[in-house]
């Protein structure tokens, strides 16, 4: 599967979890207008009654009535914390899913975060310039770094003449600074230069730092901009899967629980083992994924 945009991730996920089975769909025959309460559907559903469940898109909706003559559903949108949201005529509507796309994406969050752990070696090289003042020790790393930043890799500096270098600053010469009084760096994160170390006032300095990776803003947003190398575009999906059905046994093995499987047909630890083979190709793609990253960036050494 090629992989573009965020609603590329959720559609394997749910290839990881569903397989072939494919859920009840139906369509929107009218816009729907978020806090209406009401949803025009283009076909009659007998199974759509009080108590369904309905999705399009992120948006979860619990079903009052459903009147299968009129095809107007009486609806509370916005449902398991998901944001009731407009939605257009022809939109896609799944009838009470296994795996909404509300909760795959939450789950594409819990993985990237995972995946971007420092146990796991994956990250995402970005980089901050700035020009060096021999009059200023501290360096603003701006609002990404903030937000995201794992680790300081390395720092660079340009030097005068025409040879065009861009030599490494010595790392015992800088030191990470958190916290740091945002009178003076705005983001509140920085880099300190203690030993100047050959810098030359109004030369530029780069700090290459291993940035988390980061949920795009919604599905339709390019991957490009959750920073995971195209190389691993594979992997949140599996790990999404696994983040998933991590929680089927608690339901399963529940007193209320309204699985009628024989205990013999699906024992207990039955769904948790389940995702075993998606945990040990994940493993194996994050090892290849962290061994091309280190070839690319070995440990730092002066």
């Amino acid at each position: 599967m090629a992989f573009t945009i965020g609603q590329d991730w959720i559609e394997d996920t749910r290839t990881h979890l569903q397989g072939s089975y494919v859920e009840r769909r139906n369509t929107l025959a009218s816009n729907y207008t978020a806090g209406s309460g009401s949803l025009t559907l283009t076909y009659a559903d007998a199974q759509i009654v009080q108590g369904s469940m309905l999705s399009i898109g992120l948006n979860n909706f619990y079903v009052m009535s459903f009147n299968n003559s009129t095809l107007v559903a009486i609806v509370i949108g916005g449902q398991s914390g998901s944001t009731d949201a407009n939605a257009s005529a022809g939109a896609l509507v799944r009838v009470n899913p296994q795996f909404t796309d509300w909760d795959i994406w939450k789950a594409l969050g819990a993985d990237l975060a995972d995946l971007s752990s420092p146990l796991n070696g994956l990250y995402s090289m970005q980089y901050t310039d700035f020009n060096y003042q021999s009059n200023i020790v501290q360096y603003d790393l701006g609002s990404a770094a903030a937000i995201s930043l794992i680790e300081i890799y390395q720092l660079r500096h340009l030097t005068p003449g025409s040879f065009k270098d861009f030599d490494s600053i010595p790392k015992e010469s800088w030191q990470l600074i958190l916290g740091a009084y945002t009178g003076d760096i705005p983001n509140g994160i920085g880099v300190s230069i203690n030993n100047p170390y050959k810098l030359f006032p109004s030369y530029k300095v780069r700090a290459f730092w291993k940035s988390a990776f980061t949920l795009p803003t919604d599905p339709t947003q390019n991957l490009s901009t959750s920073l995971v190398p195209a190389t691993a575009y594979d992997l949140p999906p599996i790990g999404a899967a696994i983040h998933i059905m991590a929680g089927r046994e608690i339901m399963r093995n529940s007193p209320q629980q309204q699985d009628y499987r024989r205990a013999t047909e699906v024992p207990a630890g039955a769904v948790a083992a389940s995702p075993n083979n998606l945990k040990q190709i994940r493993q194996a793609r994050i090892d290849a994924e962290a061994a091309r990253l280190q070839n690319m960036y070995p440990p730092y050494r002066d």
